[in-house]
C-alpha cells in the first residue's frame, strides 16, 4: 500500500513538469517546421501544445505568426488576443496583434499596440522598429526615424530596423544615407532579399543601371519567384538596351504570371521599338 501511494505522489509532483517538457518540445518542433516552411506539421505541433496546456501563450503566439505568415489574419488576431487575455503583460503577443492590424489597415489600432509594447518592454527592438514602421506609413518622417534609431540603438545587428531605416532616408531623398543602411542591413545579413530590392531601386533612380541589375539577379538567386524583381530588372536593361535580355525578364513574369498585364505591355513596347528601329529579334 504504501509502495503504490509513493509511487502515485511521484507520477502527481512530476506531472506538471511532463506537461511542460511537452509543451515547449512541441512548440520548439513547431517553429522549426514553420520555419522551413513546413506549415501543416508546424500547425500541428502548435494545436497539439495547446491542447495539452490550454493556457501556453507562447503556442499562441507562434500560432499567430504562423497564421499571419499563410495569411489567415482572422486566426491570427484570435489566437494574439486569447494570449493577451491570458497574459495581458505579454509585450510580445501586443506586437504580434499590432503587426496584424497593420497588414490589414487598422493603423490606429496597430499603433496602440505598438504603444503597449514598448510600454511594457523599453528594450524590445522589435517595437520600436514596428512603431516605426506604421509612422512612416503614415508620413511621420522624425517619429519614424527616432523610432528606427531606437531599435538599432537596442540591437545592433537588427538587418531589418537598418533596411527600414535606408527606405525611410530613400523616400526623403538621402541617397547616401540610404545606400549606407542598404548596404549594413545585407552586411548583417546577406541574404536579405529585401534589403537588395530595396538598393536595387536607389540605384535604378541614380542612373546606375548594371549595379541595380546585379541587385535584381541576387534578390531573384534568393527568391526565383520574385516577379517584382524580374519587372524591375527588365526595365533596367531596357533603358541600357538590352532587349533580348529584358524581353526574358518579362516572359519570365508571364510565365510566373499569365495574368500580368505590365509583363505584356513591356514586352510589347520593347518589340514595337525595335521593329521601328529595324532591331531584329
Amino acid at each position: 500500500m504504501t509502495m503504490i501511494k509513493r509511487s502515485n505522489l511521484i507520477r502527481n509532483s512530476l506531472q506538471p513538469i511532463i506537461i511542460e517538457v511537452n509543451t515547449i518540445t512541441l512548440n520548439i518542433l513547431g517553429n522549426l517546421y514553420q520555419n522551413i516552411g513546413n506549415f501543416d506539421k508546424a500547425l500541428n505541433d502548435y494545436n497539439l501544445a495547446i491542447q495539452i496546456d490550454p493556457k501556453y501563450v507562447k503556442a499562441y503566439c507562434n500560432r499567430g505568426s504562423l497564421y499571419k505568415h499563410i495569411g489567415q489574419k482572422e486566426n491570427a488576431l484570435n489566437d494574439y488576443n486569447y494570449a493577451i487575455y491570458i497574459d495581458p503583460y505579454n509585450a510580445i503577443a501586443y506586437f504580434n496583434r499590432g503587426s496584424v492590424y497593420d497588414d490589414i489597415g487598422e493603423k490606429d489600432k496597430a499603433l496602440i499596440d505598438q504603444n503597449q509594447a514598448i510600454q511594457l518592454d523599453p528594450k524590445y527592438a522589435y517595437a520600436y522598429n514596428g512603431r516605426g514602421s506604421l509612422y512612416q506609413d503614415i508620413g511621420e518622417y522624425e517619429n519614424a526615424l527616432s523610432d528606427y534609431n531606437q531599435a538599432i540603438k537596442l540591437d545592433e545587428k537588427f538587418a531589418i530596423a537598418y533596411c527600414n531605416r535606408g527606405s525611410l532616408y530613400q523616400d526623403n531623398g538621402e541617397n547616401d544615407k540610404a545606400l549606407n543602411d542598404y548596404n549594413q542591413a545585407i552586411q548583417l545579413d546577406p541574404k536579405y532579399a529585401i534589403a537588395y530590392y530595396n538598393r536595387g531601386i536607389l540605384f535604378q533612380d541614380i542612373g546606375e543601371f548594371d549595379q541595380a541589375v546585379n541587385d535584381y539577379n541576387q534578390v531573384i538567386k534568393i527568391d526565383p519567384t520574385s516577379i517584382n524583381s524580374y519587372i524591375r530588372k527588365g526595365v533596367t536593361l531596357e533603358n541600357i538596351k538590352q532587349y533580348e535580355q529584358a524581353i526574358h525578364c518579362f516572359n519570365k513574369v508571364i510565365q510566373l504570371d499569365p495574368n500580368h498585364i505590365d509583363a505584356y505591355f513591356y514586352k510589347g513596347f520593347i518589340s514595337d521599338f525595335k521593329q521601328q528601329s529595324n532591331y531584329k529579334i
